[in-house]
């Protein structure tokens, strides 16, 4: 069996960085091999890419060095700014775009993340109807409520709700992660948006995601726009972040911060395919994510376009909304400040704004899996399913009596999962013919009579 490189191998024996390899397979110009989390790599099989592609964007002399990545087995650790002579990103030429992507490829998606929002006067269950999601009571309360409950989404994702405060008793407060709000239609965004306001309540955050899988531009390049001076922005600083995964050594790509995690508004810009591809999640091309978290008053007037804007308008608003928050024009830091906030736009920024403000909404389908919800019970439920079973004020007769009046409250959904391909109505006559007490496999084991 033919031996594979790993990254670090591979740059070693092309005299490259490590991140021109990594950024060579993120864009599918080399072919590459999953090991779990490591990337692996057939040489052959890379010279005849590289000769394929004419070594276009792959550069292979002995040597060579990306921005400031190393060569290959030398240190890979960015220096501080102050030391840096980065080359700034094209201005008024335009930027080095892949060739083969035009108007019609490129592609662009919205997510929307967190949502975090209070009403004055509301009951659990009303809420809990519109955010939708399998709740369960929590015993701590939560943020200060004297009564708390979770929601745990098979994919990951934490939801908490909190009522019966001593200050406030009729208050509901919620918060959503993105897990739990991957599969939501922005008719559904829109309806709690809207029953939010009509409530008198408020939003306290609100995280929005753009996406550019089109490789328009990466993490590293934009901060040398921002070392460059050709950043507009009113945020004071900036982190570039590398991220590793401890166990395996893969690189989890770069994240560039700005703003502070304190104030009302904070921007990462972070490189979505490696984070994913070192889950173990195969991500094909490139994927560069924008994400913008506001929070209190900034989180409320995003909260208000979103409950009486269509999506064809609030796409814009939202892009619009980015660039009042940071904007990448044809400048230098010496330059007068009027002129900073009147000057070109670089020719990267042009595109990737306008692209965006086309994007749609990024709707996940989750497609579940016994297994999936096996893992998820393991890891989030048996602690204190085991906790019931031996404890003398509950017991495993009171277990599963709790399960039989949990089949009780089956929805259609629960009925679906439980079909698994077969006829949804036959599993149904099952199901109402099945007898809990007759075991739980009979469901679907038996045939009615």
């Amino acid at each position: 069996m033919k031996a594979l490189l790993n990254v670090k191998e591979l740059a070693s024996v092309l005299g490259v960085s490590v991140k021109s390899v990594q950024r060579a397979y993120r864009r599918r110009e080399i072919p590459v091999h999953w090991l779990c989390r490591m990337a692996l790599f057939d040489l052959d099989e890379v010279r005849r890419a590289m000769a394929l592609n004419g070594s276009r964007r792959f550069d292979t002399s002995v040597g060579s060095h990306d921005k400031d990545g190393a060569a290959g087995g030398a240190s890979r650790r960015r220096q501080p700014a102050a030391r840096r002579v980065p080359k700034p990103p094209d201005g008024k030429t335009g930027a080095q775009f892949p060739e083969e992507d035009t108007e019609e490829t490129m592609s662009w998606t919205c997510s929307l993340g967190w949502l975090r929002f209070t009403v004055p006067n509301a009951s659990v269950e009303e809420t809990m109807r519109l955010v939708g999601g399998d709740w369960v009571p929590d015993e701590k309360g939560f943020l200060g409520y004297g009564r708390g409950w979770m929601c745990r989404g098979s994919a990951g994702g934490l939801g908490r709700i909190g009522s019966g405060a001593k200050r406030a008793p009729l208050e509901v407060h919620v918060d959503l992660s993105q897990e739990l709000l991957s599969g939501w239609t922005y008719d559904q965004f829109q309806a709690v948006a809207q029953w939010v306001f009509m409530k008198q309540g408020h939003f306290g955050r609100i995280d929005v995601a753009l996406d550019d899988r089109s490789g328009v531009i990466d993490v590293e390049a934009v901060y040398d726009a921002v070392v460059a001076g050709q950043c507009v922005s009113h945020f004071r600083k900036s982190q570039l972040i590398e991220g590793l995964d401890v166990g395996s050594g893969e690189e989890t790509g770069t994240t560039l911060c700005m703003g502070s995690r304190q104030s009302d508004t904070y921007l990462r810009i972070y490189d979505k395919a490696a984070q994913q591809q070192s889950k173990g999640i195969v991500v094909e091309g490139p994927w560069v994510r924008w994400e913008m978290e506001w929070k209190d008053e900034r989180a409320q007037a995003v909260g208000l376009a979103l409950s009486v804007l269509d999506q064809d308008r609030f796409q814009p608003y939202i892009v619009g909304v980015f660039r009042t928050a940071v904007d990448f024009r044809d400048c230098t830091r010496e330059d007068d400040p009027k002129d900073r906030y009147h000057a070109p736009l670089l020719a990267w920024w042009k595109v990737l704004t306008e692209g965006m403000q086309r994007a749609k909404l990024d709707v996940v389908k989750a497609v579940k899996k016994i297994e999936d919800v096996k893992q998820w019970a393991a890891k989030s439920l048996a602690p204190m399913l085991g906790l019931l079973c031996v404890h003398p004020e509950a017991g495993e007769r009171w277990l599963v009596s709790t399960i039989i009046e949990g089949v009780e409250r089956w929805r259609p959904k629960h009925y679906a999962f439980l079909a698994s391909g077969q006829d949804v109505q036959q599993v149904l006559k099952k199901v109402r013919w099945w007898k809990p007490t007759d075991g739980f496999a009979a469901g679907c084991a038996s045939t009615a009579p």
